[in-house]
């Protein structure tokens, strides 16, 4: 997916991408890579049920900015981010909300830059910033991993940094995090099942 000013170019997608008016949905699982400049687009993943797979998204050089969250995964078995070798990266959403999203009969606001509805990791030796002016900077509403990463992780948000309601796992990189009304790092899960899973 090459990215220019308010558009997009989508190649070889296998019939897995859904080109919006400003968004791009990715309704199967495989490799994607992200590229160029937009000033006002979004990143959607939305599998079927069905796709057990994982969603490997590859910031090559991009930098994203929109109203909405750049990259909101709505739904996957497995989302991950990779940070690729030698790449500047940086993503940034808008300070209100103007749309919800509607799945599942259920309507959403993406309450971060970077939101996940179930698990996202983040790996690679590349760079990302992040800056989030509606609320967090990156949420996941289950587990949130930074996966053996040598690369660098800057996040400015309105309210928490970064947020894995369940649980948050770092394995390397240097994380960098500047938020202004809430919490740097920040899981707060009060299941009683899910804490008993000793997450």
């Amino acid at each position: 997916i090459t990215f220019s000013g308010t558009d997009a170019t989508v190649t070889n997608d296998n019939g897995c991408l859904t080109k919006g008016d400003k968004s791009i949905t990715v309704t199967c699982s495989g490799n994607y890579y992200l590229q160029g400049t937009a000033t006002d687009f979004q990143i959607i993943v939305s599998t079927a049920a069905t796709d057990t797979g994982k969603v490997d998204l590859f910031l090559n050089g991009v930098s994203l900015k929109s109203s909405d969250a750049p990259i909101y995964v709505q739904n996957a078995e497995k989302a991950e981010l990779h940070l690729v070798q030698g790449t500047t990266n940086s993503l940034e959403d808008g300070s209100t909300r103007p749309q919800t999203h509607t799945y599942n009969n259920k309507v959403d606001t993406a309450k971060a830059a970077i939101y996940a509805k179930d698990d996202l990791s983040i790996k690679g030796s590349g760079s990302l910033t992040v800056k989030a002016n509606y609320n967090n900077g990156i949420h996941t509403s289950n587990d949130l991993k930074i996966k053996k990463s040598t690369g660098t992780l800057n996040v400015t948000a309105a309210n928490c940094g970064l947020k894995g309601k369940a649980s948050l796992t770092f394995n390397g990189g240097t994380i960098t995090v500047n938020a202004t009304n809430g919490d740097g790092i920040k899981s707060d899960e009060d299941d009683a099942t899910a804490l008993a899973q000793g997450k």
